[in-house]
């Protein structure tokens, strides 16, 4: 054959409607025989792109309205089975198979893909084994259900933000430095309401012990009251710092209290943390549990007060000029 002998395209098997009034053309060579008003329907894309055609639809083949696009015959099949509800849609492996589907979704502007793909990454295992990866594509894509699933789960990382830095997925440009300040402020912010807890808990009644022996505070009632154990008040720094590094941080566990101890110079520490104080510190423990993890009315109070705070720099900011 010549090598000027032009390319003949094949036709789909899947997608050869004989009423059809349109045909697209991959970049392989493949015909797609479709319908207009399916196509316009679901995507906004085609819509637009097909509102230009002032051509009416034509029965022979060869007056047949051409749209070559730049997709192969997988991807666009891909796409096709997503519109055409009569047709069998394909099911993602993996997060890279999801990819493919939502960049086809958002070029073509087909929400019926963006859809059929939150729901099934909301259910796929590689929401929780590749989070940020999804995240990329919750950010990208806007699959904003997904994403207020999936962020408690990553805030519960302790290594998140340098995961972020290292392990960069191929939508990382998706992730700016304000989801990365957003996702620090969630963890934060927990933290200091978990300290808040612990620092509201009522505690027992108990004799002075050796760092209160000395120390009174005369409550409205008139009657003489001790000062809280420095005991709790170390369990509650420790708790913090424990926090700070490992979101999952158990208050129970005997070493926290050990090291709460150790920092205290009351003798009577160790059996206020691992007795008198043994209940309050499983109440706080449960009320630390059923915390939040997203703060996003608060961050954006933060991001408020700071941006105040900013103005008023900018305004000292001044030059003198000597000539």
């Amino acid at each position: 054959m010549s090598q000027d002998t032009p390319r003949l395209p094949s036709t789909s098997p899947h997608f050869a409607f004989p009423d059809s009034d349109i045909t697209i053309r991959t970049c392989n060579f493949v015909d797609f025989r479709v319908h207009k008003c399916i196509l316009s329907l679901a995507s906004t894309v085609f819509r637009d792109m097909l509102s230009l055609d002032q051509i009416s639809p034509q029965s022979s083949e060869a007056e047949r309205k051409i749209v070559e696009v730049t997709e192969n015959e997988t991807r666009m099949e891909l796409l096709l089975r997503y519109i055409y509800p009569s047709h069998a849609r394909p099911v993602p492996r993996n997060l890279e198979s999801m990819a493919v589907l939502l960049r086809l979704g958002d070029k073509y502007n087909t929400p019926t893909i963006t859809s059929a793909m939150q729901e099934q990454l909301l259910h796929h295992p590689d929401l929780k084994s590749r989070p940020l990866r999804a995240f990329a594509l919750c950010r990208k894509y806007n699959l904003d259900h997904v994403e207020a699933i999936l962020v408690p789960q990553m805030l519960r990382d302790p290594n998140l933000l340098s995961d972020i830095l290292t392990d960069r997925p191929p939508e990382d440009y998706a992730i700016g430095i304000e989801d990365m300040r957003r996702l620090a402020f969630y963890q934060r912010h927990r933290v200091k309401l978990a300290v808040d807890v612990l620092q509201r808990q009522p505690l027992p009644e108990c004799p002075p012990c050796e760092c209160r022996r000395d120390y009174f505070e005369v409550p409205e009632e008139g009657d003489y009251a001790p000062l809280m154990c420095s005991s709790w008040r170390s369990f509650a720094e420790i708790c913090r710092q424990a926090l700070s590094k490992d979101p999952n941080a158990d208050i129970t566990d005997a070493g926290l209290k050990k090291k709460a101890c150790d920092a205290v110079k009351c003798v009577d520490a160790q059996d206020h943390l691992s007795n008198l104080y043994e209940h309050e510190i499983l109440l706080a423990q449960q009320e630390i549990y059923g915390l939040p993890w997203i703060f996003a009315d608060e961050f954006e109070s933060h991001n408020k007060l700071g941006s105040m705070f900013e103005g008023m720099r900018r305004q000292r900011v001044g030059f003198d000029y000597f000539e």
